[in-house]
């Protein structure tokens, strides 16, 4: 008799990874970028393609933002955030 594959968190419906990523995603808080700053994204977001596409955007939209740098530095923040928003 065939072995059924083990399930992983991908193969829970998107509503409810949604459920989860809230829980644990930060939320209301000022996140700094630019001047220097060392990488301000969860480390959930750096899990795989399909992670960073499914919580960039919701780290960034329950989140404040605080973009430093001189004008040119932070037009390509914004330019380079902007899918996410």
């Amino acid at each position: 008799m065939a072995q059924t594959p083990p399930k992983t968190f991908l193969d829970l419906p998107a509503e409810l990874r949604n459920k989860i990523y809230e829980l644990v995603l930060p939320s209301n808080a000022l996140i700094t970028i630019g001047g220097g700053e060392a990488s301000h994204q969860p480390d959930l977001t750096m899990v795989n393609r399909q992670f960073r596409r499914e919580t960039l955007g919701l780290f960034y939209a329950r989140n404040r933002l605080d973009v430093r740098g001189d004008d040119h530095q932070r037009v390509a923040i914004v330019y380079t955030l902007s899918p996410h928003l």
